[in-house]
């Protein structure tokens, strides 16, 4: 069980469906489900009641969510979301130049 497939999960569970997961958490739907279903295999749980629209949590997922969010606090979202926007031109870290 990894870290990124919890905060997956987390965020497939607030938002109710794969496809707004996807947009927030800047990935494709189909590795979101992906990520989802293998933290269902590590867990030997099903999460969601997939029938339902929006998606529902079912009684394992509800217990998984409340340890996700223990293990995923909201107060990390913001932190996470500015890693995920960083790209070359805007980070701030440190530069090194080869000599030509």
């Amino acid at each position: 069980m990894k870290l990124n497939e919890i905060r997956t999960f987390v965020t497939v569970a607030q938002t109710g469906s794969v496809q707004a997961a996807a947009r927030q958490l800047h990935m494709t739907q189909s590795v979101v489900s992906r990520l989802v279903q293998r933290l269902e295999r590590d867990l030997g749980a099903t999460l969601f009641d997939r029938q339902s629209k929006p998606l529902a949590l079912t009684y394992d997922g509800q217990s998984a969510l409340h340890h996700g969010r223990r293990v995923h606090p909201p107060t990390m979202r913001p932190l996470m979301q500015n890693r995920q926007k960083r790209t070359p031109s805007n980070y701030d870290g440190l530069s090194i130049a080869r000599r030509a």
